[in-house]
């Protein structure tokens, strides 16, 4: 089963896999993998994303990884050394070049681009379910009860409020943006959209 998938600057393809680690596809037969084995903190492979940097991160069931290109290996980090818990089900970065990890249970760590200094950051409750970059390069959150936006990229960090009406309450535990639109899909299997700023 394929859980994450996205495309990196050569037109290859690197998919996450449920139990068998991240692999990258380049075309007909050229296939490369890595497993814990290899350095990836677990094999279940929740997200996968690419920040400004171009550095590759990946969410497991045991923390996040990013590939280190110059020391070949990946940096790991999990609960124990920063980590904002370890289950990690998306990641995502916003116009300042933080990596944003969203962690189930858990919640928020952000990463500055420079250091890769992980940063525990509150969350509304209950604790969101996905994250992504929005249209406007701040981080958006959803859960099953609400849809929120960062105010600043900047500390102190505060979320705002996005108004939904309320027969899509519980919808915003995915989001994915399409053709310049913000789509939520929930619990319930219905989907609801959103501009820059404002839901309908």
């Amino acid at each position: 089963a394929v859980y994450s998938i996205t495309e990196d600057q050569e037109g290859a393809y690197w998919l996450g896999l449920a139990g068998a680690g991240v692999v990258r596809w380049q075309g007909t037969n050229s296939w490369k993998g890595w497993t814990e084995a290899e350095g990836l903190p677990d094999n279940v492979i929740w997200a996968i994303t690419r920040d400004d940097a171009k550095r590759l991160w990946v969410g497991t069931n045991n923390g996040v990884a990013m590939w280190d290109a110059a020391a070949h290996r990946w940096r790991k980090w999990n609960a124990d050394n920063g980590l904002n818990g370890s289950v990690v089900r998306s990641i995502a970065t916003t116009s300042d070049g933080a990596i944003w990890v969203q962690s189930f249970p858990g919640g928020l760590t952000r990463f500055d681009p420079k250091t890769l200094r992980p940063e525990h950051v509150a969350t509304p409750s209950p604790e969101p379910s996905a994250v992504i970059r929005g249209l406007d390069g701040r981080l958006w959150l959803g859960s099953r009860t609400y849809l929120k936006v960062l105010k600043s990229n900047r500390a102190p960090y505060a979320f705002e409020d996005i108004a939904i009406p309320q027969e899509v309450r519980g919808l915003t535990a995915h989001l994915q943006i399409k053709n310049g639109v913000l789509w939520c899909g929930g619990v319930n299997g219905h989907v609801c959209s959103s501009t820059r700023s404002s839901a309908s």
